[in-house]
């Protein structure tokens, strides 16, 4: 990406950006030159970047929700054996409380 002026527009504020045609032709060898950028083939790419990065955070958003679901089971379970181990604990303790009376 490149920021430029037109001739035109010398001795302005005004910029514009966006790549350069020769680089913009040399990367998706689109157009029918390389000395211009067509808005088609630059909606194109756009689009075609967008859909390609739907794509992977859509991957990423499964792995991640895969990766919860996982979590969540572990700490359901810890749970368990959390509440399992106070059952314990305390009959333990009315067990002792039982002999030492």
């Amino acid at each position: 990406m490149t920021t430029w002026q037109y001739k035109m527009e010398t001795g302005t504020t005004v910029r514009h950006l966006g790549p350069m045609a020769q680089d913009f032709h040399a990367a998706f060898k689109l157009g029918a030159n390389d000395t211009s950028i067509a808005t088609l083939d630059e909606a194109g790419v756009a689009l075609a970047t967008i859909q390609g990065l739907n794509q992977k955070l859509e991957k990423e958003n499964a792995a991640l929700k895969a990766r919860l679901a996982k979590l969540e089971a572990k700490v359901a379970t810890r749970a368990q054996t959390q509440a399992r181990l106070d059952a314990l604990e305390a009959r333990l303790e009315r067990m002792f409380q039982a002999r030492a009376e």
